[in-house]
């Protein structure tokens, strides 16, 4: 874990939201579709917290790859709880949690604790990383927000958007956006049609905290199992989706026993994981990420040239 100087998360969150209209962020929200961005939202001290902390992490980045969908690397809620305490901090700042409530006019419950996207990492490090299309689709029974925070961005991978999607009275209007660190994001992601655009050769890090919000934190078991395939087979392996091995090989933590009828013998799951992972070799364990890119733009040429 890592040993850090302590900073008061939510006081600093505080001071933020002091200077913020959120008045008008509220009708931007709704006018776009429950989509908003805000640069330069994260504290400083807390972004520099957050970016500092990386290192930490990279040893348990999940590479992953979805052929036609999804290429890039993710870390799980239970390895931040376990390698940097300070992101499942900011998710738990009462501050924030005012904050998106009052944009969404939603009374808002955190996810299931054994929900590996209630607080994760993405990260976009190689050539082609990326994800196509799609929407949030949430599991859960009632509506899901999503919030992201930049902690590292490129000028390739650009999130792109397409309004109003599923409004059949409107025009869809399409947007892009390179993230730059500090800026916010939050959105209502079975609304939103969206995708990350392929990083290029030669660019930087694109690096992101997603925290979800929740109306309804619970699900049937059969939501539940689908959403841990998702996980696992696209973002975080099987191993600590279903097992919840890690780097510790902690069995104790395999199942989240909150849901009814869901449950099964641990050497089951362990041989489904190996037998996946020989038929998708991008399924491995958790593999350190390359810290050979600069974390930011990279102001050369070859940042704009294709792969």
């Amino acid at each position: 874990m890592i040993e850090t100087p302590v900073i008061d998360i939510d006081g600093q969150f505080r001071e933020r939201l002091e200077s913020i209209d959120e008045t008008a962020l509220k009708s931007s929200f709704d006018e776009q579709d429950c989509l908003l961005l805000v640069e330069d939202f994260v504290p400083k001290p807390v972004l520099e917290r957050l970016v500092g902390d990386l290192a930490g992490v990279r040893g348990a980045v999940h590479r992953n790859y979805v052929p036609g969908q999804k290429k890039g690397g993710a870390v799980s809620r239970r390895s931040l709880d376990r390698l940097a305490p300070a992101f499942g901090q900011v998710y738990g700042s009462p501050q924030l949690w005012r904050f998106v409530e009052g944009l969404t006019g939603e009374t808002l419950k955190p996810c299931r604790p054994a929900d590996q996207h209630t607080y994760a990492l993405y990260f976009y490090t190689e050539p082609g990383d990326h994800i196509g299309w799609h929407y949030d689709t949430s599991f859960y029974r009632g509506r899901r927000f999503t919030m992201l925070f930049c902690l590292a961005g490129n000028s390739t991978t650009k999130l792109e958007c397409s309004l109003y999607h599923r409004d059949r009275d409107r025009d869809d209007v399409a947007c892009a956006f390179a993230l730059e660190p500090g800026t916010m994001v939050l959105f209502d992601g079975d609304r939103l049609w969206h995708r990350a655009t392929p990083l290029q050769a030669g660019d930087g890090e694109r690096i992101l905290l997603t925290m979800e919000f929740v109306t309804d934190p619970t699900m049937s078991p059969v939501r539940h199992l689908i959403s841990n395939i998702k996980d696992a087979s696209a973002y975080f392996g099987f191993r600590e989706v279903f097992l919840g091995l890690g780097e510790r090989g902690d069995r104790s933590r395999a199942l989240d026993p909150s849901v009814p009828g869901y449950a099964a013998p641990w050497f089951t799951f362990r041989l489904l994981s190996r037998a996946f992972e020989r038929l998708h070799p991008a399924a491995r364990r958790s593999q350190p990420c390359p810290a050979s890119a600069p974390i930011g733009r990279d102001p050369s040429p070859a940042a704009s040239e294709p792969d």
